[in-house]
């Protein structure tokens, strides 16, 4: 009888995830979820670990509105999780031949331009998924606009970008994830949304996965996101996605989740089905540009050495192990979920709290106890991390506030600085008045303004991360609003 090396490894696979399983004490894990939510003050969470083979713990902890708990059917918003989605479906179309990942971008998309005309024509569609293509994030570009995607590719090529960046930065850009999911579409000859549905959700049984958010019939089953602001917890509204969009747009539950990790843990396939070749989904877990372990990152990931963007997905070693994972943020949630390859077991942690930190940390954690690893305490290392950037805030805030004149008085009354906005890139932001202070708005987006002195105005909190407290300048001539600047960008007034 010859000895047959692929049943031997899958045998030592299945042994090696059974015992990492049997040593785990859910019970206590549990209770360790629970401390971790309730010292970084996330209303309600979801929890869900696998290996090859099922669903080995799920957890639900806390509220997922004001009155209903966490559980299996919660719909969470994937946010930029979405974005594994969008290679996987790619690889798919892969291994047909429809597309190959070095093919450029203007031969699926002819109508595709950047600022730069050689880097245009170099483009390639894991230069899109690869966050390579030279073009920084501009998150302005996209965010509460319900423009057509094409529009949105229209304003992308006026952006500056350096040539030198391309293919030697990785620069996170998340418009190039919507123009990949147009060019998926294209190559099934349909949407990006219905291939997805017929490639890939319905083969893999996620029947409470949406490329849109909860519409009437399970807008009950929704979690409600929310904000931290001076230790209180407020409601985030909704982010109204107009349309499904290849780089966001996904809600889903946990208990899908827990199918779209074995479906990356079996390689593509899904219960005896391969659904996309392994050779072309493991391409998206592969490395593509070095992530520079910094100081910035080196205080996020403590035991990694070398980090790599994918394709959709960050991988990087810890403690000897391989780790493929995503993060998705969008207004009142964090999503994050992961891999062990080779270690065969996966988690998922959905939280409806804005930008927490709580997932980074139990991910490590849950790492550690799956694998029996040294301990190391996770939490206070992000609880101190936070509180470190809440006390720079802090700072900035008020050396700011020193250099306020709000005696100076604004040079025109409020009335005369409203109106509409334009840049050709970042789009139009309106400026009205509310209750004597001034306000940008776009589309249903509202961010306050103080003054600040003069004709200068100070963006107050805001989930616009680029423009949280900036200083926004009015440029008044000949007694007349023409323009105003902030945070490096002009936006003129529209006559």
């Amino acid at each position: 009888m010859l000895f047959n090396f692929r049943d031997y490894f899958a045998v030592l696979i299945t042994f090696i995830s059974a015992t990492i399983s049997q040593a785990v004490d859910w019970d206590q894990l549990k209770q360790e979820i629970r401390k971790f939510r309730t010292d970084f003050q996330v209303p309600g969470c979801a929890v869900v670990v696998v290996d090859r083979q099922q669903t080995k713990f799920q957890f639900f902890d806390g509220k997922r509105d004001s009155t209903s708990s966490v559980d299996s059917q919660t719909l969470f918003p994937l946010a930029s999780c979405s974005k594994g989605f969008t290679s996987a479906l790619l690889a798919s179309f892969v291994e047909q031949g429809k597309c190959d990942w070095n093919d450029p971008v203007v031969k699926h998309y002819p109508k595709f331009t950047l600022s730069d005309p050689i880097t245009t024509k170099l483009v390639t569609i894991r230069d899109l998924l690869s966050h390579r293509t030279g073009v920084g994030s501009y998150d302005l570009l996209w965010y509460y606009e319900n423009c057509a995607h094409d529009e949105l590719f229209k304003r992308m090529s006026r952006l500056p970008m350096h040539s030198s960046d391309f293919r030697s930065r990785m620069q996170y850009q998340s418009t190039m994830y919507t123009l990949a999911g147009e060019i998926a579409g294209a190559c099934d000859q349909t949407t990006w949304a219905e291939s997805l549905q017929t490639h890939l959700l319905q083969p893999l049984g996620m029947k409470n996965t949406y490329t849109l958010p909860p519409t009437r019939e399970n807008y009950s089953k929704r979690a409600v996101g929310h904000y931290l602001r001076n230790d209180k917890l407020e409601t985030a509204t909704d982010y109204p996605f107009s349309q499904p969009d290849a780089a966001g747009s996904i809600h889903s539950t946990i208990e899908d989740a827990a199918k779209w990790l074995r479906f990356h843990l079996n390689f593509g396939k899904h219960q005896q089905q391969q659904i996309v070749a392994s050779k072309e989904l493991k391409e998206t877990h592969s490395p593509q540009i070095t992530i520079p372990v910094n100081d910035d990152v080196t205080v996020l990931a403590p035991e990694t050495n070398l980090m790599s963007y994918a394709m959709g997905w960050v991988t990087q070693d810890y403690r000897g192990h391989q780790l493929v994972s995503h993060a998705g943020v969008i207004d009142g949630f964090r999503i994050h979920w992961t891999f062990l390859p080779k270690d065969g077991l996966g988690f998922a942690i959905f939280a409806n709290l804005h930008e927490t930190r709580m997932n980074l940390a139990l991910a490590y954690h849950l790492v550690d106890r799956l694998l029996d690893l040294p301990p190391r305490a996770w939490g206070k290392h992000f609880l101190e991390y936070e509180q470190k950037i809440a006390d720079e805030q802090a700072i900035k805030q008020l050396r700011m506030k020193k250099f306020r004149r709000q005696d100076v008085r604004p040079t025109l009354e409020l009335a005369a600085y409203c109106g509409s906005y334009h840049h050709p890139s970042l789009g139009v932001f309106t400026i009205e008045v509310a209750q004597q202070h001034l306000i940008m708005r776009r589309n249903s987006l509202k961010i306050p303004l103080q003054h600040h002195g003069g004709d200068i105005f100070q963006v107050q909190e805001s989930q616009v991360r680029t423009l949280s407290h900036e200083l926004l300048l009015f440029v008044v001539e000949k007694n007349k609003c023409q323009s105003f600047r902030i945070a490096g960008w002009q936006f003129d007034k529209k006559k």
